[in-house]
């Protein structure tokens, strides 16, 4: 009799904590996880799997759930992949099985010697904060971590990770927030970050006072930063001569001298016209090309000079 009896709160246990699992899910926590097409345009893979897992842990859910949502997050290739894929179609599907699979179909063509060489030649772009630059960095170098299944191998593979994170990012800043950074010779990713960080601060900081400024005073107390004005070099004449009093000694009219005269200037221009003939009498005679040259006034018809 004690034995069916404990076999029977056995099961209501049993029950009860299957209906404090169901209840206890959270499943509005699907609008988390952005959809994925096995494209690059999408993220990468790993991106998708690790936002349903940190989904999953938050919101209770099982291996079903997790593999029921991720399918519906799937579309374009992906989704085509997953509904002809015979390996998704088992009812006792587990969650790892589905994991190896789209890493095994969706796997990024790259060898391990391009993410490995895109770590080693990372550069600050121009403007970057360094913040934003060690980011992107940590991105690289997720790229080339090793995977082992030994916890121990897998502390040691993290820690070089993270000197060859370290060295990438001292070598990529630009500038003299990389040059003192380098000085500083940081002993972890964060005291290079930190470092580099002030130095760029500080720069800014540099840059910001170099531009003198007064304060404006407005109607309703607050000041105005205004920039300071080029003084003027040179004392400033009390009297201006008004152009309207200028009066030119060629044309005789106003408003300009006579070196800047458009009379005098259009006459000199006319004069300096070349002439390609000269009149004698009432017929033209072209241009002696050889004026030393004497001709004979019997042949050209011209009268002597003695007549």
């Amino acid at each position: 009799m004690a034995a069916q009896e404990i076999a029977e709160l056995k099961d209501q246990i049993a029950r009860l904590q299957v209906r404090l699992q169901t209840t206890a899910k959270d499943m509005s926590l699907v609008t988390l996880i952005p959809k994925w097409s096995g494209t690059s345009r999408s993220g990468s893979l790993n991106e998708f799997l690790n936002s349903v897992e940190s989904a999953a842990n938050m919101g209770n859910w099982d291996d079903r759930d997790k593999i029921s949502i991720a399918t519906l997050k799937l579309e374009d290739t992906a989704r085509t992949f997953a509904e002809a894929a015979p390996e998704f179609q088992k009812k006792d599907l587990k969650w790892s099985e589905f994991k190896a699979a789209l890493q095994k179909r969706f796997r990024d063509p790259r060898s391990e010697q391009y993410n490995f060489l895109q770590l080693q030649t990372v550069k600050q772009k121009p403007g970057e904060p360094v913040l934003a630059f060690a980011d992107r960095c940590r991105i690289l170098a997720q790229n080339v971590a090793p995977k082992v299944e030994d916890p121990l191998g897998q502390i040691a593979c993290n820690q070089q990770t993270e000197r060859m994170l370290l060295a990438s990012f001292l070598s990529g800043l630009q500038g003299a927030v990389g040059l003192h950074t380098k000085f500083a010779l940081p002993a972890s990713l964060e005291d290079a970050i930190r470092i580099a960080t002030a130095i760029e601060q500080a720069g800014g900081e540099k840059g910001a006072k170099s531009d003198a400024f007064y304060l404006d005073r407005r109607a309703d107390g607050f000041s105005v930063p205004r920039k300071k004005k080029a003084g003027y070099r040179g004392r400033r004449k009390e009297n201006s001569v008004d152009r309207n009093s200028q009066r030119c000694s060629v044309c005789e009219g106003f408003g300009h001298f006579a070196s800047v005269c458009p009379t005098r200037i259009a006459r000199e221009q006319e004069a300096e016209k070349p002439k390609q003939f000269r009149s004698y009498g009432d017929k033209p005679i072209a241009k002696r090309p050889d004026r030393y040259r004497r001709r004979d006034p019997a042949k050209t018809g011209e009268p002597s000079g003695n007549c």
